[in-house]
């Protein structure tokens, strides 16, 4: 299952509306799967078939990253993908734009740098020539809410703020190496295609039942047996799920 190591915990009534359940995979991909109840249908590695709400804690970390993360450069990565993705499944064709090739790909750097510190938890250093600092549980919250960054007594990080300035990070260095990557939209017409908790190491995102991106491929609409393949794949690079569209 889902990586679930407690985050630091909020104050009660969560005062300064930090985000505690922060979704891996983003509600909107998770809602492009959605029954018209709204549930997601669920495949579970321990061949278990659950019906879920898109907010359900198998989607989520606790607190994996800071909130300047999560309400902001990912937030902006995933509308600008999100939007992309809508104009396609309504059905726009022809070439994507050199921004839209970038936007694809710092949103699958996005999905791999998160998958890596679920698998991977980041080892924090002791910063140098920064003394930390005895906060009260509010002061920390209000810098945090404020995307403001702190040193602990202990002269670290907290490793939720260490980890969004990690993943920005990467995401800058792989957006630099990869600023030639181009993507192909790969159409499936009746919706089969299945999504897996994770990206693995293939450059391809499923984005929609109907929409593969897949890197350096052409666009064209995939036939059955690739409809299979891809599936296939999903499956085999799953950690935990994979989830189904509507039949």
């Amino acid at each position: 299952m889902l990586h679930r190591k407690r985050g630091e915990r909020t104050q009660k009534g969560n005062p300064h509306q930090l985000t505690r359940e922060q979704h891996v995979l983003p509600v909107a991909t998770l809602n492009r799967f959605a029954h018209p109840d709204g549930l997601v249908e669920v495949h579970l590695r321990d061949n278990r078939t659950v019906k879920l709400l898109v907010d359900n804690q198998l989607f989520c970390v606790d607190r994996m990253w800071d909130q300047r993360a999560e309400a902001g450069y990912m937030k902006k990565i995933e509308d600008n993908f999100q939007a992309l993705v809508t104009d396609l499944e309504d059905g726009r064709v022809g070439p994507l734009s050199p921004t839209e090739h970038q936007a694809i790909t710092r949103f699958w750097s996005l999905l791999h740098w998160r998958n890596h510190f679920i698998e991977s938890p980041a080892d924090v250093p002791v910063l140098k020539g920064i003394a930390g600092e005895n906060l009260t549980i509010d002061q920390r919250e209000i810098l945090e809410s404020q995307w403001a960054a702190f040193a602990d007594a202990d002269n670290k990080l907290p490793t939720r703020m260490f980890v969004g300035m990690r993943i920005q990070m990467l995401i800058d260095i792989d957006a630099i190496q990869t600023q030639e990557k181009r993507w192909g939209v790969l159409r499936s017409p009746e919706g089969q295609l299945i999504l897996s908790d994770r990206p693995g190491r293939l450059m391809s995102i499923t984005a929609s039942p109907k929409i593969l991106l897949a890197a350096d491929n052409p666009d064209g609409d995939l036939t059955p047996a690739e409809i299979y393949y891809a599936n296939g794949v999903a499956i085999a690079r799953s950690r935990s799920f994979v989830i189904v569209p509507p039949r």
